[in-house]
């Protein structure tokens, strides 16, 4: 296995991971925050997708994924850059599995296409493409691991309110 190889099947199991931690979320559950300060589940999995879109488009010399109709899909302005997490209200788990999987795709397309054979090359802003590939992974497997988080604590709360419902209904 080479070393684009391994960054391929890093993102392919973080890609096969995602929809399944947002399926069957409602939309008060995808918008809890554990703190006033944290974020939610639809902001992690959105500005993820928004990051591997920006970075292999960078590397691969390509549109983004999102300047392919997700701004309307999303309702939110073109340049998703201006969104700020507290505005953020997106609650469609299925829109945020499918824009992941859209950039997914795309990001197998740059990784097949060689662009990222060369980690050494530099790109705009100085940092080489394969720091760049494992920052970014850093970061999203550090979103990733926060949405199985708050999602176990939204299942928690839900079952906790459930438990109540039927305890008062004896």
């Amino acid at each position: 296995m080479d070393s684009v190889d391994l960054i391929r099947d890093a993102f392919a199991r973080i890609a096969d991971e995602l929809p399944g931690k947002l399926e069957g979320m409602s939309p008060r559950s995808l918008l809890h925050r554990a703190q006033k300060q944290g974020h939610s589940v639809s902001w992690l999995a959105f500005t993820m997708a928004r990051r591997q879109d920006e970075l292999f488009a960078r590397i691969g010399d390509t549109a983004q994924v999102w300047d392919d109709g997700w701004a309307e899909r999303f309702d939110l302005p073109e340049s998703a850059e201006t969104v700020e997490d507290e505005d953020y209200r997106v609650v469609d788990a299925a829109l945020l599995s499918d824009y992941y999987r859209a950039v997914s795709a795309a990001s197998a397309r740059v990784l097949e296409s060689g662009a990222a054979e060369n980690l050494d090359r530099v790109l705009e802003g100085g940092r080489s493409v394969g720091s760049s590939l494992v920052e970014l992974l850093n970061e999203i497997t550090k979103d990733l691991g926060q949405i199985a988080f708050l999602r176990g604590l939204t299942d928690s709360i839900k079952a906790m309110h459930a438990k109540r419902r039927t305890e008062q209904d004896d």
